[in-house]
C-alpha cells in the first residue's frame, strides 16, 4: 500500500526534487521512515535501523530512488520529443551563452589590452558557442540538471512576474 499510495506521489515529484533543498528531501525521508515503522509495527524503542526497515519493505531511500528515476525521465522525455524538456535545454544553453566571459577582462588598468588574455577569452567563448549540448550526457549529470532546472525556473518566474 505504501508503494502504491505514498511512494508513487513522491516519485511523481522526483523530477523537480533534484532542485529541492536537502531539507525537503530529509523531510520526505523521515516521512517514509515513519510510514515503514507504522507498517511493520516497529516503535522507536525497538532500535530497528532504517536500513533494516527499507530492506524489509524492499524500498530505497528517497534520494537514491530519485537519482534512479531522473535519468529515465529525461531519456523518455527526450526520446518522445517532450516540448517542455526541449525548452528547458534551449533555455539552459541560452542562459549559458549570456554568461560568456567578458572581453573587458582583458583590459588592463592603464587602458591597454592584454592580447594573450583577450585571445584566451575569445577561444573559450568560441569553444562554448560551437559546442553542441549533448542531452544524453546531461541526463546523467545531476548537478548540471539541477542547475538547468533552477536557471530555467528562475528565469521563467522572473519573466512571468507582473510589472
Amino acid at each position: 500500500m505504501y508503494k502504491v499510495l505514498v511512494r508513487s506521489v513522491i516519485d511523481y515529484a522526483s523530477v523537480i526534487s533534484i532542485a529541492s533543498s536537502d531539507e525537503v528531501i530529509r523531510k520526505l525521508e523521515v516521512m517514509q521512515n515513519n510510514a515503514l515503522r507504522i507498517i511493520f509495527k516497529v516503535s522507536f524503542n525497538d532500535h530497528v535501523s532504517v536500513d533494516t526497515l527499507r530492506s524489509w519493505a524492499g524500498v530505497e531511500s528517497i534520494a537514491d530512488r530519485h537519482r534512479q528515476l531522473l535519468p529515465n525521465y529525461y531519456e523518455k522525455a527526450i526520446v518522445t520529443n517532450n516540448p517542455l524538456v526541449n525548452q528547458l535545454f534551449k533555455n539552459y544553453k541560452d542562459f549559458k551563452e549570456r554568461k560568456l566571459i567578458s572581453e573587458n577582462l582583458a583590459v588592463k588598468r592603464d587602458g591597454s589590452i592584454d592580447l594573450v588574455s583577450l585571445n584566451l577569452i575569445r577561444a573559450i567563448n568560441k569553444g562554448f558557442l560551437n559546442k553542441e549540448l549533448h542531452k544524453t550526457t546531461l541526463c546523467m549529470a545531476d548537478s548540471v540538471i539541477r542547475e538547468m532546472i533552477l536557471d530555467s525556473f528562475g528565469e521563467g518566474l522572473a519573466s512571468s512576474a507582473p510589472d
